[in-house]
């Protein structure tokens, strides 16, 4: 008998999809993402002796940063970064308003250079990048107050469907009046409203933006967005941004907040090792106000049967803890991506960093070696006769000092091997 899924099953299966693709990319694609990053940065490789030089040279951010401007101008140096040909002459004045339309889009609505330079960057040093595309719907809310409002003007206002009443006054004023019937002077009351209205609009946008690797989540075994089981984009928004989105405020405050080493994502080595260099940190520990404290949000895209009718098709599920938030069936998935160096039948490749990482190895194990030698040939060892020497002004070592000794003999420096011209040679290659 056919059944549909609740929202305790479909949180179980999401869950243990999450949970499989967490692993895998914390098996391998995570720690090279990290590595990646800190060869990047240059920072040290963890077998630096103290005393000795311990240079980085940075290869991989020369080789990356030498690639970006090239890759830049060839989508960015014309006006257009995508032009539709027309197939016939009766597409002409379609295909010139579709390309108007998307560039505006592209390059007005969003940050269309940022986008690219980002998903480039993402690419090059971690494999690969993902950019997110959706109709984002905007609520907008403004506030606006009136004073000695009459009586149809404040009715005229009240009947304003975006218009929401939040403070409201009245005023009345006696008025003299002559009566037109009688002649008479009488008196009128009139009544004068001081009102303030929040304004609601909906607005909406295509809106393009660029994900975190360690925000995107996608199967095992998976080798194209087409072909994935399962995609995941974690991210944290906060409590006002959620009940904007349409959610019931109190579902919202009953969803486990941000705590600082507790998730998936800022734990994760890739956001470390992006954040360590500096020290910075993208979320608060605690934030000043309840409405903007951070939540994990899962948006994740799976295939689901929910009546039990044996065909799965293809589902948005939004959920945070053990919540489902909104499930909707979805016929596409918002998200493009671009690897440097493809790899037939796998959705991570190769990234050009990993390509240079032996060369700054090698090449800063050798500018090390040279600076050792030059040290030494400046700073050199000496050997000494025990109790010959005056080892107090051995040891300070300035220029034109002078070292006491008791014979000739009783010093002699330690010589330095010179220079080989093959040691250049090697390092220019």
């Amino acid at each position: 008998m056919a059944r549909e899924l609740d929202d305790e099953e479909i949180i179980s299966l999401v869950d243990s999809e999450i949970n499989g693709s967490s692993d895998y990319l914390d098996s391998e694609i995570s720690s090279q993402q990290a590595k990646a990053m800190e060869y990047f940065y240059g920072e040290p490789f963890g077998n630096e002796e103290d005393g000795r030089s311990q240079v980085v040279v940075t290869d991989v951010q020369d080789t990356l940063m030498w690639m970006m401007p090239t890759l830049m101008r060839i989508f960015t140096a014309g006006d257009k970064v995508v032009k539709f040909i027309p197939e016939g002459p009766e597409d002409e004045e379609i295909a010139d308003q579709a390309t108007k339309y998307i560039n505006h889009v592209f390059y007005k609505q969003n940050d269309g250079f940022m986008i690219l330079y980002n998903m480039f960057l993402d690419a090059l040093m971690q494999k690969v990048g993902v950019v997110k595309h959706y109709w984002e719907d905007i609520e907008n809310t403004t506030t606006e107050s009136y004073e000695n409002l009459t009586e149809q003007e404040f009715s005229l206002l009240q009947q304003d469907e975006e218009l929401e009443l939040i403070e409201h006054s009245e005023t009345v004023e006696i008025k003299q009046m002559i009566d037109p019937m009688t002649g008479e002077v009488v008196d009128q009351e009139e009544i004068f409203h001081d009102a303030t209205f929040a304004r609601t609009t909906m607005d909406g946008k295509v809106t393009i933006e660029n994900v975190p690797p360690e925000e995107f989540l996608i199967n095992r075994g998976a080798k194209t967005l087409d072909d994935a089981r399962f995609i995941c984009h974690r991210s944290h928004k906060s409590r006002s941004d959620l009940i904007k989105m349409g959610f019931d405020a109190d579902l919202v405050d009953s969803l486990p907040g941000y705590t600082s080493g507790a998730d998936d994502v800022t734990t994760s080595q890739e956001y470390m090792a992006r954040h360590s260099y500096d020290s910075t940190d993208v979320y608060p520990n605690q934030a000043a106000v309840d409405s903007e404290v951070m939540v994990m949000v899962n948006e994740s895209y799976m295939k689901l049967d929910m009546d039990g009718s044996g065909v799965s098709v293809l589902h948005k599920i939004l959920s945070s803890g053990s919540e489902v938030l909104d499930c909707e069936p979805i016929d596409y998935i918002p998200f493009s991506s671009v690897c440097p160096i493809p790899i037939p039948h796998k959705f991570y490749g190769l990234s050009v960093a990993e390509t240079v990482q032996d060369i700054q190895l090698i090449r800063s194990t050798l500018t090390r070696n040279l600076l050792d030698n030059m040290y030494l040939a400046n700073n050199g060892r000496f050997q000494i006769v025990e109790g010959q020497v005056n080892i107090d002004d051995l040891l300070t070592s300035r220029p034109g000092g002078i070292v006491r000794t008791r014979s000739l003999n009783a010093l002699q420096p330690i010589q330095t091997p010179a220079l080989q011209p093959a040691a250049f040679q090697m390092l220019q290659y």
